[in-house]
């Protein structure tokens, strides 16, 4: 008797089936049993929850199934078979068998790179089962594989070639995701298949270093998810979908860490992150971990809206979430301490699990710091006092061996470092073990009610260095050491407490030290890069220490120690790198990096990705030049050059300054300096009037032009000197025919008005420097532009009422408070946007929405 038999006696006497999926036996429907999700569930859009009440030992014949099926079901006698070898379930995936060696390699070399620290379900069971009966997962998977390949046998990533195999299996993918969303539209599909297509696109894109396409993926799947969360009860939520939001929580982060000038990150109100609930102990490392990961959310959530909205801190989202995190460390290093006191034993050996418990601690440690720092500390001296907090992040590092399997001790009181002498570090016995962004952001209130609460334990986290000396580090001589393997990862990173500490711990052995280990372990970290963060890192020392940028490596990638800097107190604040701004070109292997001084000077550097041949390239900048209405002032009034950058995602320079007019800013050499500066593309903003008008007569102050809307030239004597006088127009066409012919696009602006409510009704009447204004940029030519920033500052300050403008002047009717500022730096990049964004379209990180006045 067949099994086609069978059914037809079940179905005679309505025998009830067991082998049915789990969804359906709890429908009472008729399930179709097909492997390893039933097509009656995946078509209606249900979740199939599998066959795990089935016992796979009772389907070895058709009449054992029918038995299992029902228990008085008479079992009928069957031909003695002969017994086989039950062989493991089938690993290969396609009839090509150039898939199935991808498939493979996957298996084999990706997944276990993926998941050294953390152990993940989601990715080795359930997108491997997925990626047999699911095309886009699939296609997505052999992309992956493919690039990873290519990256460990450091082959060329990109290729023109149409054939390209993982060009054709992304885009395969591609395809058959849009089948995918249309059927999820239609409630055919659940949304854990979306949402591992968004996962899989994301980390095809940001190995291949589209950022800009990476985070439209990670938008999207963020985006489907909280819009699936709000319609279904948070019981509902199943473990894998929870599994897939953490996943896209890390990526958020690491977008939130890392933005390069092509795919800045867009903080906003709208949608902020969710504050994790922290638990008494903590069961497993991956519950830690998370709750991490949502501590870290909010921290860079915390500080990049106060950076890009001044007001950030009265809104009530804001505070609310402020409020919540800062009282939430102390917990969370409790639970995880309680957590680790309480291994099982099979735990505490797993060298797995102490380096996934290590990475948490150094995560903390660098959240902990930033979060200290980014409280109001207004120097970039603040970060000296958590030297031994990142000499302890130092330590941690050093005993992963994953990341340190070459590096040993020595003593680094030279520039060179001695031969190694000790074997390579291993993890401290289970016994003993106890497991950037620039956070100077404008200061932030005490939350109500906590303001005792502490930010940052003066008690530094303990940690088991891997010698008994804190000076002790050696590094094997190069011929020594193994060519490092190329690991991908999307997890937590140690790359970024590394690279934090490099950067913003000026103690020069120890962002060595971190120097060394980031060179030392090739590894590629979703968007982060340890020889890019290396090499960006040590372009940040150089200047800070007043080093050569020619100064090399030695063979074991240490930076040889200079005699003038031997503490951290020897690097002045002037000299201090205060932000760092990249533009990533993968294809290249070149990072372009931009650093801003405390001083307010800007340094251009070129770091490689590879060992190839640096190209000189940096990333494209801002320059402003204008009067004190845009240059940076104190005390209670500020120039809206200062919030500009803010706004874009470009570097900003403001060269603007008090004071100046046309004329004087020539006079001096301004404008020549910023001309020595630019390259091509870079943007160079022009906004003068304020001190441009008067008379040259009876006595000239040498910032009075001469009369005129062309070339009229005046004879004037000025400091005892007889000088050539031009008019406004000539002054600011000469400056852009000087910026232009260097590459640079010029923007020229109109000057902004004073209070247009002083006289008792707000009225604004353009003066003659707007139309002076627009004729020069039309006068430069097609690589200039002019922005009528006056005009959009009155129309915004007539919709707030004479009230509230008047409260923006608390000094004079031209100079406006901080908040007014702010409101003048929006006005010009509505202006933009109004004008399709102009030279700067792209560029734009923030919307101005919210800004009232309309487009003219």
């Amino acid at each position: 008797m067949d099994e086609h038999q069978l059914r037809q006696l079940e179905r005679q006497h309505k025998l009830r089936v067991k082998t049915g999926c789990e969804t359906c036996r709890t429908r009472r429907v008729k399930c179709d049993e097909t492997k390893p999700e039933c097509l009656r569930c995946t078509k209606t859009g249900r979740k199939c929850e599998g066959y795990k009440h089935v016992n796979t030992a009772r389907h070895d014949s058709p009449a054992a199934a029918a038995s299992f099926r029902n228990s008085a079901f008479l079992v009928v006698p069957q031909k003695p078979t002969s017994s086989c070898i039950p062989r493991p379930p089938e690993r290969s995936l396609s009839p090509d068998a150039m898939e199935n060696r991808s498939f493979y390699y996957f298996q084999t070399h990706t997944l276990p790179k993926w998941t050294e620290f953390f152990d993940s379900d989601l990715w080795s069971q359930k997108v491997m089962q997925l990626s047999h009966v699911e095309p886009a997962i699939k296609h997505g998977l052999l992309a992956l594989s493919t690039m990873h390949e290519r990256f460990e046998n450091t082959s060329p990533v990109f290729t023109s070639k149409s054939n390209d195999f993982a060009f054709v299996q992304y885009m395969q993918a591609v395809k058959h995701s849009n089948e995918l969303l249309r059927a999820h539209s239609q409630g055919r599909v659940d949304v854990e298949k979306v949402l591992i297509a968004c996962i899989i696109f994301t980390c095809y894109e940001n190995l291949a270093g589209n950022y800009r396409a990476a985070n439209m993926h990670l938008r999207n799947g963020l985006l489907i998810l909280n819009q699936h969360k709000r319609g279904v009860a948070p019981d509902v939520q199943t473990e894998s979908q929870e599994s897939i939001g953490n996943v896209l929580y890390r990526f958020d982060l690491q977008a939130m860490t890392f933005s390069d000038n092509t795919s800045p990150y867009d903080y906003g109100f709208d949608n902020p992150p969710d504050v994790p609930q922290i638990p008494d102990v903590y069961r497993k490392t991956s519950c830690a971990r998370n709750d991490l990961v949502g501590l870290m959310r909010c921290m860079m959530w915390v500080s990049g809206i106060a950076n890009i909205n001044p007001n950030a801190t009265d809104n009530p989202v804001w505070l609310r979430i402020y409020t919540q995190i800062v009282t939430l460390f102390d917990p969370w290093e409790r639970a995880f301490d309680s957590y680790q006191r309480n291994m099982p034993p099979n735990e505490q050996g797993d060298p797995k699990i102490y380096a996934g418990n290590t990475l948490l601690k150094m995560s903390f440690i660098m959240t902990r710091i930033i979060m200290a720092a980014g409280t109001g500390l207004r120097t970039e001296m603040a970060w000296d006092m958590f030297r031994d907090s990142f000499k302890t992040i130092v330590d941690l590092a050093e005993t992963l061996p994953i990341l340190t399997a070459d590096i040993l001790p020595h003593s680094p009181e030279t520039s060179t470092p001695p031969s190694s002498r000790n074997p390579t570090p291993q993890p401290p016995s289970s016994r003993h073990r106890s497991i950037a962004p620039n956070p100077a952001t404008p200061p932030v209130p005490s939350p109500p009610g906590s303001s005792s609460t502490p930010l940052f334990s003066n008690t530094s986290p303990t940690a088991v260095p891997i010698t008994t000396s804190p000076t002790d580090f050696t590094l094997p001589s190069a011929s020594k050491r193994k060519p490092p393997s190329f690991s991908p990862s999307f997890e937590l990173s140690p790359i970024v407490p590394l690279f934090v500490t490099a950067c913003r711990c000026r103690d020069p052995v120890l962002r060595r030290r971190a120097i060394v280990i980031l060179m030392n372990c090739r590894r590629r970290e979703g968007v982060w890069d340890s020889y890019g963060a290396a090499m960006v890192a040590l372009q940040c020392i150089k200047l800070e220490e007043g080093m050569d940028p020619g100064v090399e490596l030695g063979t074991d990638n240490w930076l040889p120690l200079t005699t003038k800097c031997k503490e951290s107190s020897n690097v002045e604040e002037k000299k201090r790198v205060q932000d760092v701004f990249v533009s990533v070109n993968m294809a290249d292997r070149q990072i372009g990096v931009n650093y801003l001084m405390r001083s307010g000077d800007a340094f251009d550097r070129c770091a490689a990705l590879a060992t190839s041949a640096p190209h000189v390239k940096r990333a494209q900048t801002v320059y402003l030049a204008g009067d004190s209405t845009m240059a940076k002032q104190s005390s209670n009034i500020q120039g809206w050059g200062v919030y500009l950058p803010y706004s874009l995602n470009i570097p900003v320079v403001n060269k603007a300054i008090s004071g100046r007019s046309a004329r004087s800013f020539t006079v001096e050499g301004r404008f020549d300096e910023i001309a020595s500066l630019v390259q091509p593309n870079d943007i160079v903003i022009i906004e003068f009037g304020h001190n441009d008008g008067g008379s040259l007569k009876p006595t000239d102050n040498g910032r009075t032009p001469c009369p005129g809307a062309g070339n009229e030239t005046c004879t004037s004597t000025y400091n005892g000197q007889t000088v050539t006088v031009l008019t406004y127009p000539a002054y600011l066409v000469n400056a852009g025919k000087l910026l232009v012919a260097k590459g640079a696009k010029v923007i020229i602006s109109s000057p902004t008005p004073n209070n247009i409510c002083e006289s008792g009704t707000c009225s604004y009447t353009p003066s003659r420097f707007t139309t002076y204004s627009k004729d020069s940029a039309s006068n430069i030519g097609s690589n200039a532009m002019f922005v009528d920033h006056g005009q959009y500052t009155a129309n915004i300050w007539k919709t707030m009422g004479k009230a509230k403008v008047d409260a923006l002047f608390p000094n004079d009717h031209t100079h406006t408070s901080p908040a007014g500022a702010d409101i003048v730096s929006k006005a010009f990049v509505k202006a933009l946007l109004c004008d399709g964004g102009g030279f700067l379209n792209g560029y734009i990180k923030n919307s101005t929405a919210g800004v009232e006045g309309s487009c003219i």
